[in-house]
This record gives C-alpha cells, structure tokens and sequence, in this order.
C-alpha cells in the first residue's frame, strides 16, 4: 500500500512537474512574442523614420533599410522558433525522464513482492521448521523455547536486512 502510494505521489509530483514545464514554457512563449512585438513594432518605427529621411536622399538608400528591416525580422523569426524548439526539446526530456522513473518504479515494486513473496515462504518454512522440532523433542517446554528462541533471532535478522535492503532501494529511486 506505500508502495502504490509512493508510486501515485511519483506520478503526481512528474505530471506537476511537466504541468510547471508546460506552463513556463507557454509563459516564455509569451515572453517572446511580446518581445517580438516590442522588437518589431521599434523596427517599424526606424523603418519608417528612415524612410522618411531616404525619401529625401534617394531611392538606393530606401532599398538598403527595407532590406536591413527584412533581415531584422528573419533574425527576430529564426530566434524565436530556436526558443521554441529549444523549450520543446525540454519538456520532451522531462516526460522521458517522468516514464524512466515509472519505469524504475513499477520494476522496483514487481521485486520487492517477489522478495515478500520469498520472506513469506522462508517464514513458513522455518516455521514448519520450528514445529518440526517442537514436536520431536519430546523434552520440557523451557528447552522447546530455547530452541526456538535462536531460530526467530535469525528469522528477525534475515527479515531486517531484506526489509532495509529494500527501503533503501526504494529510496534509491524516490
């Protein structure tokens, strides 16, 4: 039941994440387009004070803005699709690295009910084990309960450490 709930917080805090990514990304996006509006609405400005002004010198140098105008906007146009593509590379890296971890997960889950799988059949069989004994020693309880009591020891050891060998990797992937 953690477990399912560790694996439910994952993906919730990976989907959160992707959602913030997803919204700084079209926060950006935005950011950018007003500042290509700024940029081209203060190009349009120039672009028109110094048509104004080559009006009065000659055609050739009306030709030389326009054409430096034109190569603003390229500029302006090939920037913001870089930032584009760049923000989407981003996010794509986030969602595989969100499916990894998943991944990592649903892996680390399926091992540790394999290994409660073999904790449960060890504990049965040295409990079998135990009764075993129990029952062919035909002496008092006292030494029945000194027997038993090296074997549970063990028991809690073998149970410790695969228990902390398996919360330490779930910590691994967390």
């Amino acid at each position: 039941l953690r477990l399912e709930q560790a694996l439910s917080d994952s993906r919730t805090a990976a989907e959160a994440d992707l959602s913030r990514l997803r919204n700084e990304l079209n926060l950006s996006v935005q950011e950018l387009a007003q500042r290509l509006d700024d940029r081209l609405r203060a190009t349009r400005e120039r672009m028109e004070e110094r048509l104004q002004a080559s009006q009065e010198l000659s055609k050739d140098e009306a030709a030389l803005v326009i054409r430096e105008a034109q190569a603003t906007c390229v500029r302006l146009a090939d920037d913001a699709l870089g930032a584009a593509e760049t923000s989407q590379k981003k996010v794509e890296d986030v969602a595989r690295q969100a499916s990894a971890a998943e991944r990592r997960l649903e892996t680390l889950r399926q091992d540790t009910e394999a290994s409660l799988d073999t904790m449960r059949a060890q504990l049965l069989a040295l409990q079998a084990e135990l009764a075993g004994r129990a029952a062919a020693a035909a002496g008092t309880e006292g030494t029945v309960e000194l027997q038993r009591q090296p074997d549970g020891d063990s028991l809690d050891q073998q149970l410790t450490s695969r228990l902390g060998h398996q919360v330490l990797q779930l910590s691994e992937v967390v």
